[in-house]
């Protein structure tokens, strides 16, 4: 029979709990992005609503036919929404992670989430016809520190 040594049996209980630390703390970083995924894909889905909006509002359609189109247009992009963030999560999160850490300057994921928020707060605010405004508000800023600095 082998002895057991007590002082080796807790060295390999600590790196048990250390491992089963490590390993929350990946599947809570798996549940964030997961979550982040989530949201972005929504809000590019209620980006893709509003566009369908503004061309069915176009049509000579009665106010019956396209308040309904609407409201079926958006049950069904949002019942397919559920239905992909549970399919597709999993592999997104998989293959960006592999993405990022290919890249040849090391980004945290929280950055790569908050570029696509950016790109989608973009979207937003050229489809919702913000970006003339926001233009004229940056050229307006620019006028008022030339003439505080001359």
């Amino acid at each position: 029979m082998q002895d057991i040594d007590p002082e080796n049996s807790a060295l390999m209980a600590a790196a048990k709990k250390t491992s089963e630390k490590q390993q929350a703390k990946r599947r809570k970083a798996r549940l964030r992005q997961k979550q982040l995924i989530a949201l972005e894909a929504l809000l590019v889905i209620r980006w893709v609503l509003r566009y369908a909006e503004g061309v069915v509002k176009e049509q000579p359609w009665s106010p019956w036919l396209q308040i309904s189109l609407i409201m079926f247009l958006v049950a069904g992009a949002f019942g397919w929404f559920l239905w992909v963030i549970q399919r597709t999560a999993e592999k997104s999160v998989e293959g960006t992670t592999r993405l990022v850490e290919r890249m040849p300057i090391p980004m945290p994921m929280l950055v790569v989430h908050f570029l696509v928020f950016v790109i989608l707060f973009v979207a937003y605010a050229w489809q919702l016809g913000f970006i003339e405004q926001i233009q004229a508000d940056a050229e307006q800023t620019m006028n008022s520190v030339e003439q505080n600095l001359e």
